[in-house]
C-alpha cells in the first residue's frame, strides 16, 4: 500500500513539473521516479506502475481538467488514459533499474 502511496505522489509530480507529457523532461521525469521508487521500495513493481499511473491522471484531472495539448486533439480522455499507461512504462523501467542498483549496492 506504502508503495502505491508514493508512486501516486511522484506520478502527480511529474505532471505538475512537466504539465506537457510529449516533452522530453516528462520522460525523463517519470525515468527518475522510478529510478527513486526503485531504490527506496525495491518490490511490487506493478504497485509503481499502477501508482505513477493513478498518479498522473488525478494531477491531470484535478489540474488541468483533463485537458493538456496534444492530448486532447488526439481523443480526449480516452486517449491520456492509454497514452498515460503507456508513458508509465518509462517509470517502470526505472524501478526496475533501481531495484538492480540497490541489490548491486547492498551485496
Amino acid at each position: 500500500m506504502i508503495n502505491l502511496l508514493v508512486s501516486s505522489v511522484l506520478g502527480a509530480i511529474v505532471v505538475v513539473l512537466s504539465p506537457t507529457p510529449h516533452d522530453i523532461r516528462y520522460a525523463v521525469g517519470l525515468l527518475s521516479a522510478g529510478l527513486i521508487l526503485g531504490l527506496i521500495l525495491p518490490s511490487l513493481f506493478w504497485a509503481h506502475y499502477a501508482g505513477v499511473l493513478l498518479g498522473q491522471l488525478i494531477c491531470m484531472e484535478l489540474f488541468f481538467g483533463g485537458r493538456s495539448g496534444f492530448l486532447i486533439l488526439l481523443g480526449g480522455i480516452g486517449f491520456s488514459i492509454v497514452y498515460f499507461a503507456a508513458s508509465s512504462l518509462i517509470a517502470l523501467l526505472g524501478a526496475a533499474v533501481g531495484a538492480g542498483m540497490r541489490r548491486l549496492l547492498k551485496a
